[in-house]
């Protein structure tokens, strides 16, 4: 099941740093991602994002479902 995912998710995570870089860039830094949605919940997604974006000091946040 993790490698039919893992196209998608590598492409989110490519998404994900594009858009912290775009932001770093016009001098409005990112502090936090906020994870909602579908794949948000998915164990195997939060790990990755977590592993790679809380390195760099960002907070991940995932709220529960209501």
């Amino acid at each position: 099941m993790k490698s039919f995912f893992h196209p998608l998710f590598e492409k989110i995570e490519s998404k994900v740093a594009e858009l912290l870089q775009d932001a770093a860039n016009t001098g409005s830094p990112v502090n936090f991602i906020f994870m909602v949605g579908g794949f948000s919940e998915s164990p195997y997604m939060k790990t990755n994002i977590k592993s790679k974006f809380e390195r760099e000091g960002l907070t991940i946040l995932v709220p529960k479902r209501p």
